[in-house]
C-alpha cells in the first residue's frame, strides 16, 4: 500500500519531506486556481454540442435535428404581433422606453414549455416597462413542439432579433 500510494504522489509531482511541503502547497494550489479559472470564464461544452446555459444553468443546445417549432394556427410572428398590439405603455409615455431593436432569447424546454428569457445585452434590473412586457409576451407562448437530439427531446436556447416599429407600436417585425 505505502508504495502504490508514494508511486501515485510521485506521478503528480507531490512528494514527502519537510523540504517539499511548499513545493506540494504550489503546486496544488496552481491546480485548484486552473481548475476554477476555467469552470468559471467559460461555459460547459459537452462533446455532444450541448452546452450550461448561464443563465438558467440547465443543459441546452443551439441546434438539433430537430428544431423546436411553435404550433399555433398563425404562427409564432402573428402571435407575438397580436399581443404586441395589446401593450398599454404606463403615463406619461416616453418614447425612448421603446428600443430599435430587441435580441431575445429563450429556452424551450423538452416539454415544449418556453422558460428564461433574456435581452441580451441588458441586465433583468434595467429592463423597462416595455422589455418587461415582450418577456412576458414570450412566457406566455408555452404551445411548441420541443427540440430533438438525436431521437431524444433537448431543451433548446432560441435566439431572435427583432425590429420595432416605433411609429405605429404595432408590434415587432423580423
Amino acid at each position: 500500500m505505502e508504495n502504490c500510494l508514494t508511486n501515485i504522489t510521485m506521478n503528480i509531482g507531490i512528494t514527502r519531506g519537510p523540504l517539499s511541503q511548499l513545493r506540494n502547497k504550489c503546486i496544488l494550489g496552481l491546480l485548484c486556481a486552473l481548475m476554477c479559472s476555467c469552470a468559471t470564464l467559460t461555459p460547459q461544452k459537452w462533446p455532444d454540442g450541448s452546452f450550461t446555459d448561464e443563465m438558467s444553468n440547465k443543459c441546452v443546445y443551439l441546434f438539433v435535428e430537430e428544431m423546436p417549432q411553435y404550433v399555433s394556427q398563425h404562427g409564432l410572428q402573428q402571435d407575438v404581433m397580436s399581443l404586441m398590439t395589446e401593450y398599454a405603455p404606463p403615463e406619461p409615455y416616453p418614447d425612448d422606453n421603446i428600443p430599435g431593436t430587441l435580441n431575445l432569447g429563450y429556452i424551450v424546454n423538452s416539454d415544449g414549455k418556453v422558460s428564461d428569457v433574456r435581452i441580451y445585452g441588458k441586465e433583468l434590473k434595467n429592463y423597462t416597462h416595455f422589455e418587461k412586457y415582450v418577456v412576458n409576451v414570450y412566457l406566455g407562448l408555452q404551445n411548441w413542439k420541443p427540440g430533438k437530439h438525436l431521437g431524444k427531446k433537448v431543451n433548446v436556447l432560441m435566439k431572435e432579433r427583432f425590429v420595432i416599429d416605433k411609429q405605429s407600436r404595432s408590434g415587432l417585425s423580423r
